[in-house]
């Protein structure tokens, strides 16, 4: 009987240790199977994938991507289009001091074939993204952050040049308006689209509806560049 209960107890054991193992490697198997099921569907359509790529922070250096503690880019998808580098990867911020985090998931072209002001037109219940730019009064390079008046009031508008930025907003929004959530950025020549309420996943595989957007977008900034200087 003895020898029975020794046994049971040593399986005991063991199964517990089997448990906590499996529950310990599991986030990373997850993470990991979830990471190629994303490449397999990059490749799918003709798109580069890097489970991660720091070349971006050098790229990005405004809110929200200027956010303070730890910053990673992950499952960045990069390709062509139109004759521009076709972006879209996941944004990740942790201030460990403040337990403030962040999550976006981004999509963008470069080069706009112009170098623009830092621009942002944002939906109000990105509330996160618009208190982002309100702690900064100025951005890395010295320019001042400026909100202007919006002709939407589900919206919010900041740029460093608030003439640009008036002239630009009321066709950015209503080509925003149809996606909810979805944010615009100007980061120097790259265009993005900023959302906070969906991943990565979800952009590849609606991919052929998101395209057009960006372009339309491309195509107003450049109108209104051509139309008068992208200044003030």
């Amino acid at each position: 009987m003895g020898d029975v209960l020794g046994f049971l107890a040593s399986a005991a054991v063991v199964c517990a240790g089997l448990v906590w193992v499996y529950l310990f490697i599991r986030p990373w198997l997850q993470q990991r199977s979830s990471t190629g099921d994303l490449a397999a569907l990059a490749q799918a359509r003709g798109l580069a994938f890097r489970a991660r790529d720091r070349r971006l922070g050098s790229m990005l250096d405004h809110p929200p991507f200027d956010r303070a503690g730890s910053r990673w880019y992950r499952n960045v998808v990069r390709g062509s289009h139109r004759g521009r580098t076709l972006l879209l990867f996941t944004f990740h911020a942790l201030d460990s001091s403040t337990d403030d985090e962040a999550f976006f998931t981004v999509l963008g072209l470069s080069p706009v074939g112009a170098v623009l002001p830092a621009t942002r037109v944002l939906p109000v219940e990105g509330r996160q993204l618009l208190l982002d730019w309100k702690r900064r009064r100025r951005l890395p390079r010295g320019e001042p952050v400026v909100e202007c008046l919006p002709v939407d009031p589900g919206y919010r508008v900041v740029s460093s040049a608030p003439a640009f930025a008036d002239r630009l907003q009321r066709q950015v929004v209503d080509l925003l308006r149809p996606w909810p959530g979805l944010a615009f950025a100007i980061d120097g020549d790259v265009l993005l689209l900023i959302d906070q309420r969906h991943d990565v996943r979800h952009w590849l595989a609606n991919l052929e509806h998101v395209l057009p957007l960006l372009d339309a977008l491309v195509d107003t900034v450049l109108r209104e560049v051509a139309a008068g200087p992208a200044t003030g």
